[in-house]
């Protein structure tokens, strides 16, 4: 695939060093490159162009062994208010395997036909730490059902309607079942709407090198790591931004 060449957001102008910002679009649809030095990055000139490339591509990519992270998800499902960014920085990593994939799940919600929009919106979501940890787990101790009985369930609308005026499709493996709704009519419907969001034209893969920062939007995307060996040694450091809006 072809990406579009990179994007000059800002200019040196009026300062006496050259300062580079440089955005490169890695899908159509989602992820985008920043190309730029730390004295740039740190200056805070920039921060309002970073945050409308996380809001309108999802994901910003700056130069013990988690079990169900490689499940399709978001982070914060028993939230009222979800962290807004979260951001990994690459300090170790596995010779297989590790990848993190990201999917835009505003671009999954715009391009849905009418019908499904109309009925989706209607829809209501509970999510349980049971369900996200089903895979991993599918013949869980007592222990286990304790542990994830310290995490309330939540429900949520299966379509979160952001202040901003766009949508999103609020999926995951947290997904249990559908408010009133045949339990496994509305597992089918939840599958299908998660092979939905992360086909391969809404998902961007980041291959990791040292020292790599990726920050993303966690109210509009879902991610997941790419399975890799419990002994790598892989190690991320994770920071995350407080939430601003309650789901609705």
């Amino acid at each position: 695939m072809t990406h579009p060449q990179p994007e000059v957001l800002t200019s040196s102008e009026g300062m006496e060093k050259p300062m580079t910002f440089l955005v490169d679009h890695l899908t159509s649809r989602i992820g985008s490159e920043i190309r730029s030095d730390m004295e740039t990055l740190l200056s805070g000139r920039h921060a309002r162009a970073i945050r409308d490339l996380l809001e309108h591509r999802g994901v910003v990519v700056k130069a013990d062994y988690l079990q169900g992270t490689v499940e399709w998800h978001f982070d914060g499902f028993s939230d009222d208010v979800p962290t807004f960014v979260s951001m990994l920085s690459a300090r170790a990593l596995s010779a297989t395997g590790g990848q993190t994939e990201f999917a835009n799940a505003y671009a999954a919600f715009d391009e849905l036909p009418d019908s499904d929009k109309a009925r989706l919106t209607k829809l209501r979501v509970v999510h349980t730490m049971a369900a996200n940890q089903r895979n991993v787990h599918p013949n869980p101790s007592a222990a286990h059902r304790a542990a994830w009985a310290q995490f309330p369930e939540k429900t949520h609308p299966l379509v979160w309607n952001h202040r901003s005026g766009r949508k999103s499709l609020l999926l995951g493996a947290s997904a249990s079942h559908i408010v009133d709704m045949d339990p496994s009519e509305g597992r089918r419907l939840l599958d299908r709407l998660i092979a939905w969001a992360t086909q391969p034209r809404f998902v961007y893969q980041h291959a990791w090198s040292l020292g790599d920062l990726v920050m993303w939007d966690n109210t509009g995307l879902l991610h997941r790591v790419q399975p890799y060996p419990a002994d790598s040694g892989r190690l991320m450091h994770r920071v995350t931004l407080v939430g601003e809006e309650a789901i609705a």
